[in-house]
């Protein structure tokens, strides 16, 4: 008899598939030893082949750093350019495949050709043989990733700075280099690799690179978020799985292609998954597909502009001349201007994403019988993460806070006049602006309550009709919340959950995705 169960799903790690050889995670604070001066990074694959620094041959060589919130609020390595790691490996097949997720400088205190992963045997370089290879460098001033095997390179492009994926898989006749899911060029490679160190950040087996030839002056500059060698050659399920994880895990999902499972898959789940467990023994996937979140939701995705937008009916449920709440979780994926919400009543206020470096944010308001008021801060925010946004009203003062924190703050008379229009998601009435591009959540619109009172920590789950208080957070009794948008699954996405359950409007085509904040 087959009796099915349900179970939890624990989180990939890239040891799920079988030839890891090699596995360095910035996040992984145990794992380092030393914060402004690291001098071990430890293996994560189980082969205990920890990487110890060295430093260069140069006049002043600095050592690795160790930098907390360095890519997208993760930890990372900083390497100066003046020193390395390296340690033992055992690649010595005909396949090889390279993960690395970072960041390269060129310019300013960096070289022109640069090393990201070297392998090689004591005494020899990694770059004149076809037994060892160059499986991660940039070169050419900073624009070409490369994949090196005695002259023989395939490349993608980069920019100096810029955090990207990369990835080569050698598959014993041809050389194949990727950047942030996208396939760059292929070459033809083959025979037989005979390794047995690695450099990060240079050429461990002569130091050429990094050592007494060149004074260090091909050391890598840049930051080292996280390192993965396979001693055989991912399948395309199997690289789109590491590409998703790292993605999904540094906050790149958006450099992604579209349509990558890293983008419309949980593959590093920031929620706990469903597998299925059949007579007795848990299926377990080596990629996760069609797994989904346990009662944790997921959003609405805007990828075009100016045309996506959803539309609530005008409803005197948004009329408020006391007080009341707006919040949203937001995660952009472009830094192009774009409303957030609008609420254009006779006094209207949005909230909007504004153009800037790495996108800004702005408030607008005004009041019957006042000049148009605009509140605006100039604090830059990253592009690629989730963001908790909430607009407070408590009658007399209104203040946006930003992940918890105040960010701006207004003064004025009058609260939120019926004028008969709808309430926008992603768009101002008649205002021709474009779709603040990325994914929304857990859209919540409560009145009669100013829910937020100073710093908080943001929600930690799905928002809910009613809630209790907590630190500078009010309770929300019930009737208060007026809208509730959780996008909890593809059916639900124009679902409120609130007693007037508003019908939602789709305009343009907005998708649902997996993509969630909550943990």
């Amino acid at each position: 008899m087959s009796r099915a169960f349900m179970i939890k799903q624990v989180p990939f790690k890239p040891t799920d598939i079988g030839g890891c050889q090699l596995w360095l995670d910035g996040a992984d604070r145990t794992t380092i030893t030393g914060t402004s001066a690291v001098t071990q990074w430890n293996d994560k694959s189980g082969n205990g082949y920890n990487g110890t620094v060295v430093n260069a041959a140069v006049g002043s060589p600095v050592a690795p750093s160790y930098l907390t919130n360095s890519i997208n609020g993760l930890p990372a390595i900083t390497m100066s350019g003046t020193s390395y790691f390296t340690g033992s490996t055992n690649v010595n097949s005909t396949t090889l495949s390279c993960f690395f997720l970072g960041n390269c400088v060129f310019g300013t205190g960096g070289s022109s050709q640069q090393r990201i992963l070297g392998l090689s045997i004591p005494g020899s370089d990694d770059y004149s043989s076809t037994l060892r290879p160059i499986p991660l460098s940039v070169i050419s001033g900073g624009t070409q990733l490369l994949a090196y095997r005695n002259a023989n390179m395939a490349s993608a492009t980069v920019v100096s700075g810029t955090n990207f994926i990369g990835c080569c898989i050698f598959d014993g006749t041809s050389n194949y280099m990727y950047k942030d899911g996208t396939l760059g060029t292929q070459v033809s490679s083959s025979g037989t690799f005979t390794t047995s160190i690695y450099g990060v950040g240079s050429d461990a087996g002569t130091q050429f690179m990094g050592g007494t030839s060149s004074l260090g002056t091909n050391c890598l500059v840049g930051k080292i978020g996280e390192m993965i060698l396979f001693n055989t050659a991912l399948t395309t399920p199997q690289r789109q799985q590491i590409e998703g994880y790292l993605a999904q895990k540094w906050g790149l999902q958006g450099s992604l292609p579209a349509g990558s499972p890293g983008r419309t898959e949980v593959i590093y789940p920031r929620s706990p998954l469903i597998d299925s467990l059949t007579t007795g023994q848990a299926t377990r996937k080596p990629f996760i597909r069609a797994l989904r979140p346990v009662a944790l939701g997921g959003s609405f995705q805007f990828t075009t502009t100016p045309s996506q937008y959803l539309s609530i009916p005008n409803s005197t449920a948004f009329t408020q001349n006391t007080a009341f709440t707006y919040e949203l979780w937001y995660y952009p994926t472009s830094t192009n201007t774009g409303y957030l919400v609008a609420m254009l009543q006779s006094n209207w206020i949005t909230v909007r994403w504004n153009t800037g470096t790495a996108g800004t944010i702005g408030l607008d308001m005004s009041y019957v019988g006042n000049p148009p008021g605009y509140v605006a801060q100039n604090r830059i925010y990253a592009i690629n993460r989730w963001h908790h946004i909430a607009l407070t009203w408590n009658g007399t003062n209104g203040v946006l806070y930003m992940n918890g924190v105040s960010e701006a703050v207004f003064t004025g008379a009058g609260g939120l006049v019926n004028a008969g229009n709808d309430l926008r998601i992603g768009q101002y009435q008649g205002q021709g602006q474009p779709t603040p591009l990325g994914y929304f959540t857990n859209i919540r619109f409560a009145k009669g309550v100013s829910v937020y009172t100073g710093a908080f920590t943001p929600p930690t789950a799905p928002l809910s009709v009613t809630q209790s208080a907590g630190t500078n957070i009010s309770a929300i009794t019930a009737g208060q919340t007026q809208l509730l948008i959780s996008a909890t699954t593809s059916g639900s996405l124009l679902t409120d959950s609130s007693t007037n359950n508003f019908t939602i409007t789709n305009n343009g085509s907005v998708a649902w995705n997996i993509l969630t904040p909550f943990s």
